[in-house]
């Protein structure tokens, strides 16, 4: 296999996707927990769907 060189700069799609993959699995563990759980399962159904939100709101702040 033939090892690419990527220019400085440059960013893989694992580099790029990483935390839009991470999030998108939180939300849909969030909101499958949520549905089948009651409980300790509600906690962790709101974690899970306030980390995109967390994650906007901490972009947005960077951003200013």
């Amino acid at each position: 296999m033939k090892q690419v060189r990527l220019k400085p700069g440059h960013k893989t799609a694992l580099a790029i996707f990483a935390v839009p993959m991470v999030l998108a699995v939180l939300s849909l563990g969030g909101l499958i927990v949520g549905l089948l759980g009651d409980g300790w399962e509600d906690i962790a159904a709101w974690i899970g769907l306030a980390a995109p939100v967390a994650a906007a709101l901490w972009a947005w702040q960077r951003r200013r």
